[in-house]
């Protein structure tokens, strides 16, 4: 008997579709809901969103339920339990997901795109089809080219190889022979008056030893990583001949592409070395920086597995991997949208979290991305205590000729009435507090060009919406930015 599940809310239960590839999920609302599963010797657990949760179930095993407090948590969400899967949607999950793909699809049309991909604080990214078919135009020429360079004289490097053989040839391996002789010795000795081992009063010569030899190899790092990297970029692209949100031009150019690294990868020395194992350092070899055609290829092998974190088997997120990291898109999108206003320039390939220094940059301001904020400059109360703080605001922009700065945090929230929701301003007076400042600014998808001011007593939170809507950049530019200015408070020093 199939297990089957259902959404209890309130009055209603809906039943599931199971299938993880269900492309239009139940929509329940947000609120406290109960799972019901039914089916035979039902296990004790289930998995929630990669959350491993106790069920409550019959004394039969045969029904079980899991209570689920979903208020507040819009989005899609994946009910696992044993070998079936259902996903389910709360409230509206569907204007969510559109929002997103309107935001990637908006900074690609408007040439905003950050330069590699997005990359969060678990250490995951969320791969659009498009970034990395704008990486394989720029690279693949240099790539081919290079490969052409390599196979027409390929270095090669003398190795020591080992092996059993008869004495008087080649180096001899001392401790590897004796280990060899003490597996066998009677069979791998015979006596010889004038014999190397002594036992007793006799001497014996060994019939097989270690010894080794010096060849010329081409099996070595820079030919394996250029090896490597054709057959990374081969995966990539053919990865991306079934993606649908891809133009049937682009489609055709992967093909070609595919078919020119197929080439490749059967000159020598590629097509004897793709069978070995990677056994690729991260730091370059010797011939990987004395050699140019070596060292271009290393750089692009390591910007495209560490920068575009690409590796065969990756799938590039799908509509509902988008809406998993909804909050991360669209605060990475405001970061995006403001550096512009500012005119600061990105200064790493990709956004990363975390980093110890701006993310965007201009000749009088410093764009802080996801990471606690810069020291003295933005002190924590916290710092002296026995408990210091760790709140990363998703950004903090400094103007570093004026020596002052503002905190700004983004919300993917709205309300009905286009408004930000009430539980985003409680967000923002946590860092208020722990800052010790007195203005905030906080982003949120609002249909329209808005600011919305929230004084009193001194305090000030500036309600900004930014969303893809017409305009954007010129309204960003012209009203959102001396906003955000008029809100810049001294550093501390």
């Amino acid at each position: 008997m199939p297990l089957t599940a259902a959404v209890i809310s309130g009055r209603s239960k809906v039943s599931l579709s199971a299938g993880a590839a269900l492309k239009e999920p139940t929509v329940v609302p947000a609120q406290h809901l109960t799972l019901e599963i039914e089916g035979e010797d039902l296990p004790e657990t289930a998995y929630l969103d990669d959350r491993k949760l106790t069920l409550l179930r019959n004394d039969a095993r045969s029904r079980a339920f899991l209570m689920v407090d979903a208020a507040g948590s819009v989005g899609f969400h994946c009910l696992r339990v044993a070998d079936a899967e259902w996903y389910f949607a709360t409230d509206d999950a569907k204007l969510k997901l559109n929002g997103i793909l309107q935001i990637l699809d908006y900074l690609e049309d408007e040439g905003l795109s950050w330069a590699g991909q997005l990359f969060f604080a678990d250490g995951t990214a969320v791969r659009h089809p498009k970034v990395d078919y704008a990486w394989l135009q720029r690279k693949a020429p240099e790539m081919l080219e290079l490969a052409d360079a390599i196979a027409t004289r390929p270095l090669r490097r003398a190795h020591l190889f080992s092996s059993s053989q008869a004495p008087g040839a080649g180096r001899l391996f001392l401790k590897d022979t004796l280990a060899l002789l003490r597996t066998n010795a009677r069979g791998l000795l015979e006596e010889n008056e004038h014999g190397i081992v002594a036992v007793g009063d006799r001497r014996y010569s060994p019939r097989v030893v270690v010894a080794g030899r010096l060849e010329r190899s081409f099996d070595i790092v820079g030919n394996r990583r250029m090896t490597h990297l054709l057959l990374l970029t081969m995966a990539l692209s053919r990865s991306l001949q079934s993606e649908p949100r891809l133009l049937g031009a682009v489609t055709a150019a992967l093909r070609a592409l595919s078919e020119d690294l197929r080439t490749r990868l059967e000159m020598f020395p590629f097509l004897q070395l793709r069978v070995k194992p990677k056994r690729l350092p991260s730091r370059p070899a010797p011939e990987e920086i004395a050699d140019d055609r070596y060292r271009r290829a290393f750089d692009i092998y390591d910007e495209l597995s560490r920068e575009m974190a690409w590796e065969p088997g990756l799938q590039i997120a799908d509509r509902l991997a988008y809406v998993a990291s909804a909050d991360q898109i669209y605060q990475a999108f405001v970061a995006v949208v403001l550096a512009r206003a500012f005119e600061a320039k990105q200064m790493v390939p990709s956004l990363f979290p975390d980093l110890s220094g701006p993310l965007f940059r201009s000749p009088v301001h410093d764009i802080y991305y996801d990471t606690i904020p810069p020291k003295p400059e933005f002190a924590s109360w916290r710092d002296g205590s026995s408990r210091p703080g760790d709140h990363k605001p998703d950004l903090t922009i400094i103007d570093r000729v004026g020596r002052k700065g503002v905190l700004t945090d983004a919300k993917y929230r709205v309300e009905q009435n286009g408004r930000l929701p009430t539980s985003g301003i409680h967000d923002a007076q946590v860092y208020l507090q722990t800052f010790e400042r007195k203005s905030i600014v906080i982003c949120y998808p609002g249909p329209a060009a808005s600011v919305t001011r929230v004084s009193a007593k001194g305090y000030t939170i500036l309600e900004v919406s930014l969303g893809p809507f017409a305009g954007l950049e010129t309204y960003a530019r012209e009203q959102v930015r001396p906003v955000i200015e008029g809100a810049m408070e001294p550093l501390g020093s």
